[in-house]
């Protein structure tokens, strides 16, 4: 196996444990008590509009200077759209 198969195999691993204990795996399926539901608890309109300062405090924080990868703001407002709507990261 490629390490991309086994990053990938782990990646559905972990998406399986959610699933069987209940963790969204996205922010839009974020439930009351951070459980899956249909609907977010976090209103997309809201999240929209607070992204870009979401993106440049995530890049102030400590545990951020420690990621092999510095993202730049832009990257970082495309990583919460991913994590929001649970799409994979392709940049």
């Amino acid at each position: 196996e490629t390490e991309d198969e086994l990053v990938a195999a782990l990646v559905q691993m972990i998406r399986d444990l959610n699933d069987k204990i209940d963790i969204p795996q996205g922010i839009k399926n974020y439930g009351k008590g951070g459980v899956k539901a249909d609907e977010s608890i976090i209103d997309y309109a809201e999240f929209e509009e607070k992204k870009a300062r979401i993106a440049v405090d995530a890049i102030g924080d400590a545990c951020t200077g420690s990621n092999p990868r510095q993202p730049t703001p832009e990257e970082m407002e495309k990583l919460l759209e991913c994590v929001y709507n649970d799409v994979d990261v392709d940049f």
